[in-house]
This record gives C-alpha cells, structure tokens and sequence, in this order.
C-alpha cells in the first residue's frame, strides 16, 4: 500500500496496483463554508497531488468522512464522474444524492466494507462527532492504516497498525468547545496506539518522540539549534527531510543494498517482516527544496521536506525486483 498526503490540509490518497482511493478530496483553490464564505474559508497553499499527476481518472473510490464542507467539498466532487463508489456517512448521502452522485454507500461504526482491492472497517469518532463522523481502518494484504480525520475515541482498542494519521488543528467554537485535536491529545492517542508499533505522519508543529539514540541524537541537535535562535538571535532555520535516495549512495543503505544483491545473485535481506513504513525522496528533490528554504524560509522556523512517497521496505524491494526482471525480458 502506498499512502499519499493528498493536499496540504487532510485530504489522503491510498493506493496499490489495483485501486486509488482517496479520503476527502479538495481539489480547489479555496474551501468555503456554505453561507458565510466571506467569513470561514480556507486557501490551498499548494497544488493537489491528484491535479498534479492528472490522477483524476484513476481515481476508484472515494472516502468522505464527514458532511462538513471541509470534507465534502462539492466543487471537488463534480470532477469525478457521478458513478464513482463512495463510502460516508447518511448526511453526506443526502446532499450527495441530491447533487447526482449514483453509487453511495452509507457506512456506520462496527462494520466492514470492501473498497476495491482494499477493506475499509469503519470506527466510532471521539465527541463531539460520534454521530456525525468516522475514523477508520484500511487495511491491504499485509498493511493497516489508521485515519482519525477529528477528535480519537479513547474507547477504541486495535492492535498492528503500520500507520496512524491524525489530524492536528485545533480549533474552538466560541473559544468553549473544542472541535478538532491538539498536539497534547494526538500524544496521548499514539500513546495509547503504541501498544504495537505505530508509524505516524508528521507535521512541522509535531512533538518529538525518539525511539532509538540515533533518533535522540537528531532531536537534541534540533533542540540545541532552538535554543541558539531563541537565546542569541543564531539566524537559523531547520530542514528535517525524510528518506533519500539517488546515486552514489552509501551501499549499505537500504535501495543500494537492495540493487547490489540483485545484481549479485544474493539474497535480500529485509528487517522483521518489512512491515515498516518510509517516506522516500529523490536526493535531488532534497537539494531543491534546501534552495528554496535557502531563498525563501523564514529564520527560526522549521520546514518538513518531504514526497508523500510513503513504502514498506517490502514494497521496495518488490518493487526493484520488478524493475530488474523487466530489463532482463527486454
């Protein structure tokens, strides 16, 4: 399964060979809410990945998990033709049916769905929105992902997920009641996740949680720049890219390692089960994006790089074995 952040605010993208599922798309420019768009709206900062990659088309399921115009965003929705699945909830059916959509299916809490290749088991959403939303699990084969798009249910119990995404956005209605999760809350819902082992996506506002003393390491370099930029005015900024790859490569890394067994004739070495999610990055792309943080970022903040390209270690050496065997039949 290959998991891909879709815009710059919630929407996610799942995909496999078979099928590309998306969770509540936007794909314009700006978000409204119906009647007050001159007061609560919300501007894209970047262009949609589905835009970008002209997926439009590929598209074979839609999630929408709630009837908010931040998740249901009807300019959206008309992009894709109106007999394409799609899982939500009764709210959203209604004013789906009314706008022409064909083929609806309204989930609810504790039961199960097949979208395409892939099993959606749907989940109670923490209050306020146990009767107007839901969380999920999607699970492929092997891979099972956890999505709480609004405030977690501490009453869910669930073990081996491979990834967790929560939505970190925290906004009060009237400043009294609290209507999406704050970093505090989402530390606590991975905490209680960690059971087994649990691979979340971040932001740049996230908290760190070092597992290993080389993650540990890299904090405290952050934190110690921090302190500098805070303290003496250092005129810093912080890059925390994820995975990269690219040639000439240290060959005990893992692609370069791959590759060299194959071409070899070795086995393939892959850690437990090679359950263990990545987010991978051309080194190129990496050098790009340090220019633009470079020119353009502002001293004393932090910048995430990343692709969206998130991979087992399976997939990947999956995948190389592909690539090879197709240079060997050509």
């Amino acid at each position: 399964m290959q998991i891909i952040r879709g815009d710059s605010y919630q929407s996610w993208i799942y995909s496999n060979r078979s099928d590309l599922v998306v969770v509540d798309p936007w794909l314009t420019d700006k978000q409204v809410f119906p009647g007050l768009n001159w007061l609560l709206y919300r501007e894209a900062n970047e262009e949609p990945h589905i835009l970008k990659h002209n997926l439009i088309s590929q598209v074979s399921h839609i999630i929408i998990t709630a009837h908010f115009s931040d998740h249901l965003d009807l300019p959206s929705l008309k992009l894709f033709p109106k007999n394409i699945p799609i899982f939500t909830t009764i709210k959203s059916f209604n004013l789906l049916s009314k706008n022409g959509f064909l083929n609806i299916t309204v989930v609810q809490p504790g039961n199960s769905y097949k979208v395409g290749s892939f099993s959606l088991e749907v989940l109670k959403a923490g209050k306020p929105y146990e009767t107007t939303t839901f969380a999920y699990l999607l699970s492929e084969k092997n891979s099972k992902v956890f999505h709480e798009p609004h405030m977690f249910n501490s009453d869910m119990k669930f073990n081996n997920i491979d990834a967790c995404i929560l939505t970190l956005d925290k906004v009060k209605v009237l400043n009294l009641v609290q209507v999406s999760m704050d970093i505090n809350q989402s530390s606590k819902a991975l905490t209680k996740l960690n059971k087994e082992k649990v691979w979340s996506i971040p932001n740049e506002t996230y908290p760190y949680n070092p597992s290993s003393p080389y993650a540990a390491s890299k904090a405290s370099a952050d934190q110690l720049i921090k302190s500098y930029i805070r303290t003496y005015k250092f005129p810093g900024i912080i890059s925390k890219c994820c995975n990269n790859y690219g040639p000439n490569q240290f060959p005990e890394k893992l692609i370069p390692k791959i590759i060299y067994n194959i071409i070899n004739n070795r086995p393939i070495t892959i850690y437990s089960k090679g359950h263990n999610i990545r987010e991978w990055i051309y080194v190129q792309d990496h050098c790009e994006a340090l220019l633009k943080i470079f020119y353009k970022g502002k001293i004393g903040d932090s910048y995430n790089i990343g692709s969206s390209q998130n991979l087992t270690n399976i997939n990947i050496a999956q995948k190389l074995i592909n690539i090879f065997k197709k240079t060997l039949d050509t």
